[in-house]
């Protein structure tokens, strides 16, 4: 893990403030801690508490029960929760190469919230994440204290290794939410034989001071969730120590059962127009015989899938080198694994994978886990670059036999 941008000015934020980074194509842990008030602590005539959003590159984070709700979700700063008492939000997400922006938004009337630090890390692209976190909360009553957002990942499990203490009248506590689920330990469960009443009062809390005594504690959390928008809270009562978070976002096993996309055939794809996949060479490659920017060749690779910087093989194969990516085929979800079978040694093997990729990023799959399609100027675009200019070439080529090199057209 490196750091790669910091900001560690306190400052006060008044209506909306942009921080802009720049960064490489992997995945990154962005943290931001802040602080907001409730309205009795800003004036005796406030009428509403401080609020704080943030959006990453535009993209919101809301809750999970309310797409549109984004003031009061886990990924924001809610004054009447936090009562001037600090939060860190930690995003874990994957970022293309280029300039970001992380905007921070306040909320109406009171338009104010306290910015302390941004901290921007890039990451390595493995399943298994562990973070040395060594922080203790600020002394408070019952409230948000740390929240991961993980961003368009499986999440397998996560472990915690934290501190609390028993105090005088009230011990330290610390509660776990996963996408707003409450854990309890088994032990503390009622139906849990031999659970003491205590255990059963403090069931909410799974680090409980008044139970573990000051111990250290270890404990993993099997979640099995699959690919998308998560939400790990961590609640603070008095001044619980977190000194570790450790994540595996390795997929379910359950995935394995069901059914291998990667080996049927869909009428959609054997029913495209074939003059898209001409268009798509000529443009790539000039049918083989053009000079790739990158160097890459292109006399073999003539839809440039095995470009080392390209993204196909790397999803397609499922190396981990980049986010997984899912199909969905007569109801059910499968990650995009073709184990290494995507290679690009022949001009055939370029066409045979280029048409699997383009085949690939003309579908999509929605909420409820359907299998959805784009049209194919669409799938262009995502086969590309992802920059209009490209798609337009390659459209203008395929519609009108437009020939981009500005000779007689092709078609």
């Amino acid at each position: 893990m490196k750091v790669i941008f910091e900001d560690k000015k306190k400052r006060l934020i008044r209506g909306q403030e942009e921080i802009k980074f720049n960064s490489h194509s992997s995945r990154h842990l962005i943290s931001i801690t802040a602080r907001v008030k409730s309205k009795k602590q800003i004036s005796a005539g406030a009428t509403d508490d401080e609020d704080l959003t943030i959006e990453l590159d535009g993209k919101k984070f809301p809750m999970l029960t309310g797409p549109q709700r984004v003031i009061d979700s886990p990924a924001s700063f809610s004054g009447g929760a936090l009562h001037n008492l600090s939060k860190t939000v930690c995003l874990v997400v994957y970022l293309e190469s280029g300039h970001h922006r992380i905007t921070f938004i306040t909320d109406e009337p009171i338009a104010t919230a306290t910015f302390e630090r941004l901290e921007v890390c890039v990451l390595d692209n493995n399943d298994k994440l562990e973070l040395n976190i060594a922080k203790e909360a600020e002394d408070g009553d019952r409230r948000p204290w740390i929240t991961f957002v993980i961003d368009d990942l499986p999440l397998l499990s996560f472990g915690l290794t934290a501190l609390v203490k028993r105090r005088y009248r009230d011990s330290d506590d610390l509660k776990v939410i996963v996408d707003g689920k409450t854990w309890t330990h088994p032990s503390q469960d009622e139906q849990s034989e031999g659970s003491s009443p205590l255990e059963w009062f403090y069931r909410f809390w799974y680090f409980a001071g008044a139970i573990l005594l000051g111990t250290i504690r270890l404990s993993y959390f099997k979640t099995k969730l699959p690919k998308g928008l998560h939400y790990i809270e961590l609640f603070a009562d008095r001044k619980p120590y977190l000194e570790s978070v450790e994540f595996d976002f390795s997929e379910s096993p359950s995935s394995n059962q069901v059914p291998n996309l990667q080996k049927y055939k869909d009428s959609r794809l054997n029913k495209h127009d074939e003059e898209i996949f001409q268009a798509l060479i000529y443009v790539e490659s000039r049918l083989g015989y053009g000079l790739s920017s990158t160097g890459h060749a292109s006399f073999t690779d003539i839809m440039q899938v095995g470009n080392p910087s390209d993204p196909a093989l790397h999803v397609l194969n499922n190396d981990k080198s980049k986010p997984t990516e899912s199909e969905a085929y007569s109801g059910k979800v499968a990650v995009v694994d073709y184990k290494g079978e995507a290679k690009v040694n022949t001009s055939y093997e370029s066409l045979y994978w280029g048409a699997r990729w383009l085949y690939h990023k003309a579908q999509d799959v929605d909420a409820h886990g359907k299998q959805v399609w784009y049209s194919w100027r669409e799938a262009v675009h995502r086969y590309g670059p992802g920059k209009e200019a490209y798609t337009e070439v390659v459209w203008n080529l395929y519609k009108y036999g437009k020939d981009p090199d500005g000779g007689e057209n092709i078609f």
